[in-house]
């Protein structure tokens, strides 16, 4: 289960946007979670795809277990070239 998902409200031009989420284990067994943060460009001048993963962690966790995931995007990855 995710919960708690904090996103910055802005962030510095040369900072990496630090995504904050609570992945927690509701099943009986230990397992694993991926977690990933995908971007959507709604107004890009250019044609790009629906959906873009520029984060992932893998946690396992055991049953009941609850750990905060954080995910950076560097600047970079958030911007268009042309």
């Amino acid at each position: 289960a995710l919960a708690d998902l904090q996103v910055p409200a802005k962030v510095a031009k040369d900072e990496a946007v630090q995504l904050r989420v609570a992945v927690t284990n509701a099943g009986l067994r230990r397992g694993e979670a991926f977690v990933r943060a995908d971007i959507h460009d709604r107004v890009a001048s250019r044609t790009r795809p629906a959906r873009q993963m520029k984060a992932h962690a893998r946690v396992t966790l055991d049953p009941g277990e609850r750990k905060v995931v954080t995910l950076a995007i560097p600047h970079a990855e958030l911007a268009l070239v042309a």
